[in-house]
């Protein structure tokens, strides 16, 4: 089972956003890092896009199971749900 952190940023300067995650094994050991430019403006929609990113790229790895962080309560509740 891998562990995935997940963010998610977004620049007004640039009006340019980014998602990141960290994907670790069950011991800790990071295993991949991954970042993606997304051309989102809101939080919630960047956080729940950088989770599906996430989640692909886990997937394409061979994992099955995998347990998410994120920052954001309103991603957790959809994902819960």
């Amino acid at each position: 089972m891998a562990t995935i952190i997940e963010q998610y940023s977004y620049n007004t300067t640039a009006n340019s956003s980014t998602s990141a995650a960290v994907f670790r094994d069950h011991g800790g050991t990071i295993l991949w890092l991954s970042s993606d430019k997304v051309n989102v403006t809101d939080c919630l929609y960047g956080e729940t896009l950088a989770v599906c990113l996430a989640a692909d790229k886990a997937l394409h790895m061979g994992y099955q199971e995998f347990v998410f962080y994120c920052d954001n309560l309103q991603v957790e509740l959809i994902y819960a749900n």
